[in-house]
């Protein structure tokens, strides 16, 4: 398995060589040497021992920011980074093969082209941040994961801008809702997979493509050939950050996502 944090020795370590370092060259330069380096700005100079010190110090703050562990370099970080870059550009195998096994038989079934339905509607993907939020041990990270999403949705009528509704819209949301769900049996779709929808799909700003694809992908959920597009056949374009809370996991083949969560935002 391949490491992806770095201990606190590790650090250590590189501060106590580059400084150790630091120490030899001034010992050598001043002392052995007899070193009369000097430096001469516009309004100051320093000759000796204290540009010496300027000198080494400014080596030694390059070297720290040189070889110091950044997030950038945890392997874990580059699965992450890979694999919304890779749905960024549409290359949608390599970003499946970045997947954990489990996850892939889980969400998808093992499918990869019901992988890539679920991006169909997806016009761009503009990956925003990428920070560690825990590690969770050496061979497990957590990070949270932004990025900018344009997609094209089924409007659904009643429910346009539903995060800015009130309280006191309940009773015409319910309405909306039944309506769509005896449209949706109306035409043949098995309607207890629409009421299992959780609040989050309702709420989503792509709430229209995500019901989409859970209805149409379901197994016997729509009759042949109808497609939920089909009964809400008007479409808008949306844009809105999406947020998720990614895992990620050590395995014999590379770091691997095992696990994302959505964070809720409003549209």
């Amino acid at each position: 398995m391949q490491s992806g944090t770095y201990p606190l020795w590790y650090s250590i370590a590189i501060v106590l060589f580059i400084n150790l370092l630091v120490l030899f060259l001034t010992y050598a330069l001043f002392y052995k040497l007899r070193s009369s380096a000097k430096i001469k700005t516009s309004r100051w100079t320093a000759g000796g021992a204290i540009a010496g010190f300027i000198i080494l110090t400014f080596l030694e703050l390059q070297l720290m920011n040189r070889y110091s562990p950044t997030l950038e370099s945890r392997p874990s970080y580059k699965s992450v980074y890979s694999f919304y870059n890779d749905l960024q550009y549409k290359r949608f195998d390599a970003a499946w093969n970045l997947l954990h096994p489990d996850l892939q038989k889980g969400k998808w079934h093992g499918d990869i082209e019901l992988f890539k339905k679920g991006y169909k509607d997806t016009l761009r993907i503009s990956l925003l941040a990428i920070m560690l939020e825990k590690e969770g041990s050496p061979a497990s990270n957590d990070y949270v994961v932004y990025y900018k999403d344009e997609v094209t949705c089924p409007v659904i009528p009643g429910f346009e801008q539903i995060s800015s509704k009130q309280l006191k819209d309940f009773d015409a949301l319910a309405n909306s809702l039944n309506g769509a769900r005896t449209l949706l049996r109306s035409e043949k779709f098995d309607v207890s997979v629409f009421d299992r929808l959780s609040l989050y799909d309702l709420m989503a700003p792509n709430r229209g493509a995500r019901i989409a694809w859970i209805l149409d992908n379901a197994p016997n959920s729509s009759p042949a050939g109808k497609k939920f597009e089909d009964v809400f056949p008007q479409k808008r374009t949306v844009e809105f950050i999406s947020a998720y809370e990614v895992t990620t996991q050590s395995t014999d083949n590379g770091w691997k996502i095992s696990w994302t969560t959505p964070i809720i935002l409003k549209d």
